[in-house]
């Protein structure tokens, strides 16, 4: 006689007595799948509550025995001499019938049941491998806490506070201590690409930010709790960005942290979609480049570009100042930090930076004519310029600032009957958060290069001096 399927699942027993996880897995996923969709009794007053009762009280038993071995022959033995362990393999049988006689009945469940059994390896394999990557993540942050908090009160989690606007309205003719033209990393966006384990769509929360060597703090890129989901669809699966807060430094090493997880029908239920850190060195080319990151139920892939000798602009508002936007059509605004020799136009941007992306609303403003911009600082090469295009209808427009060291700038856009007022700050970057807070507030400004004076001179034609 050969081995029964008993015997083969027995086989599969750990040595701490406990019946292989793979078929309490695969059964417990047929019975949660199979319940919700029986609305009645069917014919033969079957039920797979019956399958579940036997299935518990077996598993409950037999973790009691004592087996020293999972060898076939031993576990053949065993069923000999031990009538609760025969009990229990009847039951197993009296499930495996069941389940045979309800894939015959079912056509659907059976295939449903063949894709568990083949899937069944590689979701072990898969939680296994998001197993680790919380690990992972856990001792980046406990590196993180041994070296930073050691000198400082600042947690993991806290926020940067440095203002994009830090230095807008510094003193003419003196330049801002701690604060310079310098590197930065511009990111474009954030994607989600190749998923395993999940079916799209999904509802995704979590953070994904940016850490830099200025302050050590979290500058967040995206970020939404549990209440405010963002539904990503195959077609559209772009992580809607609504920062930096203020200009990534990329001089030395940044770190980009992503925590995602799906939300699922109750808070018990959701799942960990990516998990990783991972390091842009600081001395990457000044190009657009792409990062992939692989996670094990997803891959990420990260757009971006660095400029050298870099101001930051804030976009503090476009607004509209008259006529109107078209009610229900798709509005965009966008814009493009082109460096010092794309200045003229000769090359054709990869990508843009999202400013404002609204489809299918009845009113694209507030009640003062102000667009809600989703994103707003922008690193841009102090000889390079900052180009605003506003999209509707089927019309655009387009803005071209020239960057600045400090002060306000405005420039207005005629779309169709439409003006709009846009406004933008120019700041001087931190190159480092620490030096400034302990020189900045008794000597903010170096000196500058020269001191205006003013001389007295005799009037020649008689008048007063």
């Amino acid at each position: 006689m050969g081995e029964p399927v008993e015997l083969l699942l027995l086989h599969q027993a750990r040595a701490d007595s406990e019946i292989g996880d793979k078929f309490k897995k695969m059964l417990l996923s047929v019975y949660k799948s199979e319940a919700r969709s029986m609305e009645e009794p069917k014919k033969g007053n079957f039920e797979l509550g019956s399958i579940s009762f036997l299935f518990n009280q077996m598993w409950d038993h037999v973790r009691q025995l004592q087996l020293v071995s999972t060898d076939a022959t031993f576990l053949a033995t065993s069923m000999l001499t031990h009538n609760m362990l025969a009990d229990h393999v009847s039951a197993l049988q009296l499930c495996s019938q069941d389940i045979d006689w309800l894939c015959t009945w079912v056509p659907e469940f059976a295939e449903r049941l063949q894709r568990i059994e083949k899937d069944d390896g590689m979701d072990e394999m898969m939680m296994e491998g998001a197993e680790m990557e919380e690990a992972l993540f856990a001792e980046y942050i406990s590196s993180w806490e041994r070296v930073r908090r050691r000198n400082n009160s600042i947690s993991f989690e806290d926020s940067t506070t440095l203002s994009s606007m830090l230095f807008t309205h510094y003193m003419p003719g003196h330049h801002p201590l701690f604060a310079d033209l310098t590197r930065t990393m511009q990111i474009f966006s954030i994607k989600i690409t190749e998923l395993e384990g999940f079916n799209w769509p999904l509802e995704v929360y979590g953070v994904v930010a940016a850490r830099d060597a200025v302050d050590y703090r979290r500058n967040t890129l995206f970020v939404r709790n549990r209440d405010n989901c963002q539904l990503l669809k195959e077609e559209d699966c772009f992580l809607h960005l609504t920062g930096p807060s203020r200009a990534v430094v990329s001089t030395d090493t940044v770190h980009i942290e992503i925590q995602l997880k799906v939300k699922g029908t109750k808070k018990s239920e959701d799942r960990s979609l990516i998990t990783e850190a991972f390091a842009c060195a600081g001395d990457s080319a000044d190009t657009f480049i792409t990062h992939s990151i692989d996670g094990c139920f997803c891959k990420i892939k990260l757009t971006c570009e660095h400029f050298r000798n870099s101001i930051q602009a804030t976009i503090v508002s476009i607004r509209v100042t008259g006529g109107s936007l078209l009610p229900a059509n798709h509005v965009q605004v966008v814009c493009s930090s082109l460096p010092e020799e794309d200045t003229k136009g000769k090359t054709e941007r990869k990508t843009n930076y999202v400013l404002f992306d609204q489809k299918d609303v009845a009113v694209p403003v507030d009640e003062y004519g102000y667009l809600k911009l989703s994103r707003q600082v922008v690193p841009v090469q102090l000889k390079g310029k900052l180009e605003i295009v506003t999209k509707t209808g089927g019309m655009s427009g387009s803005v071209v600032f020239k960057p600045e060291l400090s002060n306000i700038s405005q420039n207005h856009c005629i779309l169709g009957n439409c003006k709009l007022e846009m406004t933008v700050a120019w700041s001087f970057i931190v190159d480092a958060e620490q030096d400034m807070l302990m020189m900045s507030y008794t000597k903010p400004f170096m000196a500058p290069s020269t001191f205006p004076f003013m001389k007295l001179v005799e009037d020649t034609e008689g008048g007063s001096c």
